[in-house]
Order: C-alpha cells, then structure tokens, then sequence
C-alpha cells in the first residue's frame, strides 16, 4: 500500500516513463523534456524549450473513487482494533506539451497520447521509489475529458 508520497510518485513516475519511451527518431527533430508540475509551476511562464518542447504532468484533480466508497471502512486490526483500508484515489492529470513551434508541439501531444494508448497502466517497473508501493501495485491510465 501506498503512503502520502503516492501522487507525486504517480505524476513523476509517468514523466519517467514517457521521457525514457520518447524515440530517438523523434528526439533529433522534435527535442522533449518531461516533468512533472504542482500549481505553482503553472504561476510563472510556461516551461518552453529553445528549440524543443516541454511534456508537463499535473495532478490538477484528487477525488475518493466512487467505486470504492461501498466497501467497508475497515478490515483488521490498529489500536481500536480495525486497520483501514488501501484510500482508492481518482488522480487526475492533465498532460500538455508546450513549444515555441506549432509543429513540434503537435508532433509530440501526438506521440504522448499514442503511447499512453499502447501501454495505458503504470506497474511496479514504472512506478518510482518513496511512496512505498507494493509488487503488485499497478496505476491504470483512463483518458477523460476536463470536467
């Protein structure tokens, strides 16, 4: 199970992932860094590249997932003699490219939506250290309109 650190591991750990399955054959004519953002990075000016882009993910919404508020609260043991369940999160990340060129900006949203479309989950290979996630933890990555 997860700790506090589970968001920022789960918005860092995708950066990771998409940086490290950019292709070189994009890379030489479309240069991309990745990262990952909080709010405040969103205050000062847009993160551009001289000659490339820039894939920002932000975790911009966190909701209790509506699945998960059926099951009950409870299962084992703590000091009052229950232990909590694992909190199922909703994380929602908004994923944008910024870039001084229109091409290399599409050319990249592109290729980030085709590869979250390839492989849309993230599992313990992919997913970074200090949140303490588990062996079988996996972070399944669903397209959803802004709402």
């Amino acid at each position: 199970m997860a700790n506090e650190f589970a968001i920022l591991s789960l918005a860092d750990s995708l950066a990771r992932r998409l940086a490290d399955a950019y292709p070189g054959t994009l890379r030489s004519t479309h240069a991309c860094g990745f990262e990952a953002i909080g709010s405040g990075r969103l205050q000062s000016d847009p993160p551009l590249m001289d000659a490339g882009a820039t894939v920002t993910v932000w975790p911009y919404r966190v909701a209790i997932n509506s699945h998960a508020r059926a099951h009950p609260r409870a299962v084992g043991k703590d000091p009052r003699g229950q232990t909590p369940r694992p909190l199922a999160l909703d994380v929602h990340l908004l994923l944008s490219v910024w870039s001084a060129r229109t091409a290399t900006e599409l050319v990249v949203f592109a290729w980030a939506v085709s590869e979250l479309h390839r492989k849309p989950f993230l599992d313990a290979t992919d997913l970074s250290g200090g949140a303490h996630w588990g062996p079988g933890d996996m972070i399944e990555l669903v397209p959803n309109d802004l709402g």
